[in-house]
């Protein structure tokens, strides 16, 4: 397992272009983020200047708080907007060999039906595989987001793009598990279920069992505690359990860190020992 830094959420301390530096020198060799504020060849040469290997990107979004807010993916009659993002997103992963490309899946638009924007979103990232040089080893992503803090997110749960995934059933295709947004589904589950135990001292919500019911097709993996989303360990989910998991079921890929420090980013970076039983 190889601990990378997502540079939206960590490094903060410092202007985006300054935090390739910082990642290698706090020990990273790897890095992904948020559609970056640069060009791929500015990119480019931070990333070789500082030895470090681009992981991810996410397509590029629209402004916060807009219908856009998570991209066009799954928004019937912006099908041109989707592929001009992903075919700027294919010439990116070329000129900085980045692995990863996260296809957001979007808020369902007013007015459409779920099946209807999840449509839109399957035929989108058809066409996207279709798109992928056979000479690369480029990888699509595609992730369930919690509904506590999207409930408009295209994908209902976990369950559902891995469903979405094994049925395109491509090994370029694959589903990005983030321990942040399992966890805050298995908190509304607990708090549900047992809402006397709500602000149980102690609480652990367990996110290993919702990781091996899709390990068969997860390509990437991001860590986040909840209910917050801040540094692993800091809040409820049951981390332990979660990284004898990764290693029982031979987890070898990157491990990204995309939360917010709650004392800067390298006051939190003990999960990296961790990741190794450490």
């Amino acid at each position: 397992m190889i601990p990378d830094a997502n540079l939206g959420w960590l490094f903060t301390e410092v202007p985006f272009p300054g935090r390739y530096a910082a990642a290698a020198r706090a020990g990273f060799t790897a890095v992904e983020s948020p559609w970056p504020p640069l060009s791929a060849r500015e990119v480019a040469a931070r990333v070789e200047e500082h030895g470090l290997r681009s992981v991810l990107v996410n397509l590029r979004q629209g402004e916060p708080g807009t219908e856009f807010a998570f991209g066009w993916a799954c928004h019937p009659g912006q099908v041109d907007t989707f592929r001009e993002t992903f075919t700027d997103a294919l010439e990116f992963a070329d000129v900085t060999g980045t692995r990863f490309l996260h296809v957001v899946g979007g808020l369902v638009p007013e007015g459409v039906e779920q099946a209807e924007a999840y449509a839109v979103y399957h035929d989108n990232l058809t066409w996207a595989l279709a798109q992928l040089p056979t000479e690369s080893d480029t990888v699509l992503v595609a992730e369930a987001i919690n509904r506590r803090d999207n409930p408009r997110f295209l994908f209902r749960d976990l369950e559902e793009v891995a469903g979405l995934i094994r049925g395109i059933n491509h090994s370029r295709v694959r589903v990005l598990f983030d321990t942040f947004h399992a966890g805050v589904e298995a908190l509304m589950e607990h708090e549900a279920n047992e809402p006397s135990a709500r602000n149980a001292a102690g609480l652990r919500v367990d996110v290993a069992s919702r990781y091996a019911s899709v390990v068969d097709v997860v390509g990437h993996v991001q860590l986040g505690d909840a209910p917050g989303r801040t540094d692993p360990g800091s809040g409820v989910v049951d981390f332990d359990r979660f990284f004898a998991a990764l290693r029982d079921l031979g987890w070898t890929g990157w491990v990204g860190g995309e939360y917010r420090p709650l004392a800067g980013t390298e006051a939190g970076l003990g999960w990296r020992d961790r990741l190794h039983g450490g």
